[in-house]
This record gives structure tokens, C-alpha cells and sequence, in this order.
């Protein structure tokens, strides 16, 4: 299990992290997702031990990052990994087998031919895509205990996001190996992943818990007859105080707060051909949470 306690952190006077807790069961993929800036990268790093906690603890089965024993076990996969101006896939290969004598030369190759990448060619020359499918072959032929991605699915093509899915659901399933993966969209997460962690200015709330908890969230499906109608709906919605108001032709898919006095009888008014009220994903809960969130810490500052 990883375990992470009351973690906080700031880069001198700018606060990053603010009593950050959360707790991983060993075997599952759980996706950490945020806005640009919410803290992702840096908790990874300190998770990683790039960084030193300032307070808290962060442990793997009751074992620090520091810990020598843990080092062989857990492998940080950065936004832009490091490597040299004349690196190769084959260099870069013999450089981590120093740290991770399990490594599999085999497995690697093999992964780097599936994916046509030269294991001779300089990186400088790849593409940002073609780099980031090199480290995740290199991570998965790591076969770490625990894998911490950060923003993995920036620059890969989605046959290629399909690929690292299927081929990261396997190796949970065949080693038992647990995945932490950030990324700023929920959407890309939520699909495959066993459990989602949302982190925003130093808040942390689990995808069970956005599920279970009143999120204030309530959203609608219209149909009107006439064009005229779903324009003057439109303009009605936005007046009541709509979050958000999506439309197209006579359709419109509308979520508005919770909080609204007489909410359902004023959606009603509107007179509809078609009305149905429908449970809010799990995205648009987030982001409407988020937003709710930073609003009230406006009006509080």
C-alpha cells in the first residue's frame, strides 16, 4: 500500500501542498488528476523522493522513499525525462540497468520494435510522442513495484494511449504492480483506472467520495419543437444562473447548481418538448466542484 500523510510543501514563500493525505491499495492503477498547477508534479516528486517532505510522511508498505531497499522497487516516470545530448535508447538503457539490474534487454527491444523506434538513434531526434513511448517501454520492462507517471498520455496518439492501457492493465494483472498516473483531464483516466484521486489547491477527494458526498450538481437534457424556443431557453438558463449550457439545433444539455431557489420548477417553466433529468459524470462533477471551490475562496480572501 502506499500511504501519504499530511503532506505539505512550498517553494519558498509560494504554498504548493497544504496537509495533503491519500492511501493506494497495492494492485490498482489510480489516476491523480488536477488542473495545470494543482500540485500533481510535485507531490509525484516528493512521492519519488526528488524532493525532501517538509512535513508528513509518505510510505510503501511501511517504507520511506529514501529507503535503499524501496530504490530498485519504485520507478518516477517525469513529464520530460532527463537525457544526454547524444543519447540513444540503448544508452539510456545501460544507464538505468545500473540502478535496476532486473531490467530486461529483451523485453525492452522488443518493445521498441513493436513500436518502430531505433534503439540506435539519437532521441534529440524524436518526437515528443516517440520519447515518451520510449520511457514507458523502458518503465514496463523496469517492472517496478510501484510506477509514478506524470501527464503520461501528453504526446501519444490515441492507438498509442490505447496500447499503454491495455499493456498497464496487464502488468497490474500479471506482477501485481500498483500505477499512480497524473494527468489534467479526467476523461483520460476515468476509463481505466480503479480509482481516481482529484487534487486541487491542496484539497484531495477521491472519485468515491465525489460520488457519494451532495455535489451540488444537477443537469438536464431539453428538446424543443422550435429553434425560437431553445434560444429564448438558452437565454432564460443563463439568467437563473446556469454553470454550464451546452446546445445543439433544438437540443439542450444544461447543469446548473443544486443551491438555485426553485430550480426544478423554473427548468420546467422553460415548457420543453423533451425534459430529463440525468446523473452528471464524474468529469463534470470535478469541474464543477473545482470551480465552486475557487469561487468560495475568493469571496473568503
Amino acid at each position: 500500500m502506499i500511504s501519504v500523510s499530511n503532506i505539505s510543501f512550498a517553494f519558498e514563500n509560494c504554498k504548493v501542498l497544504k496537509d495533503v493525505s491519500f492511501s493506494c491499495e497495492s494492485g490498482r492503477i489510480v489516476g491523480l488528476v488536477g488542473i495545470n498547477g494543482a500540485g500533481k508534479s510535485t507531490l509525484l516528486r516528493l512521492m519519488s523522493g526528488v524532493y525532501e517532505i517538509e512535513g508528513g510522511s509518505i510510505e510503501y508498505d511501511g517504507r520511506k522513499p529514501s529507503e535503499e531497499k524501496l530504490k530498485g522497487q519504485l520507478f518516477f516516470l517525469p513529464d520530460d525525462p532527463y537525457y544526454t545530448t547524444h543519447a540513444t535508447a540503448k544508452s539510456i538503457f545501460d544507464m538505468y540497468k545500473v540502478f535496476y539490474p532486473n531490467l530486461i534487454y529483451d523485453e525492452f527491444y522488443s518493445a521498441m520494435s513493436t513500436l518502430n523506434l531505433d534503439m540506435t538513434k539519437g532521441v534529440r531526434s524524436f518526437s515528443k510522442g516517440m520519447r515518451r513511448q520510449l520511457y514507458v517501454a523502458l518503465a514496463f520492462a523496469i517492472k517496478p513495484k510501484y510506477l509514478l507517471m506524470d501527464e503520461t498520455f501528453d504526446g501519444l496518439d490515441p492507438l498509442a494511449r490505447e496500447a499503454f492501457k491495455n499493456q498497464a492493465k496487464e502488468m497490474v494483472k500479471s506482477s501485481g504492480m500498483t500505477i499512480l498516473i497524473s494527468s489534467h483531464s479526467l476523461l483520460e483516466v476515468e476509463d481505466f483506472c480503479d480509482e481516481t484521486i482529484m487534487i486541487d489547491t491542496g484539497r484531495i477527494v477521491t472519485s468515491e467520495e465525489l460520488k457519494t458526498k451532495d455535489s451540488g450538481v444537477r443537469k438536464f437534457n431539453m428538446a424543443f419543437t422550435e429553434g425560437t424556443a431553445c434560444v429564448t431557453a438558452i437565454a432564460a438558463l443563463k439568467q437563473i444562473g446556469a454553470s454550464k449550457i451546452e446546445s445543439e439545433g433544438r437540443f439542450i444539455n444544461v447543469i446548473v447548481r443544486s443551491d438555485i431557489p426553485e430550480i426544478e420548477s423554473k427548468i420546467k417553466a422553460l415548457n420543453a418538448t423533451v425534459l430529463e433529468e440525468v446523473s452528471p459524470s464524474l468529469s463534470e462533477t470535478f469541474i464543477f466542484d473545482v470551480k465552486h471551490n475557487s469561487s468560495v475562496t475568493e469571496v473568503n480572501k
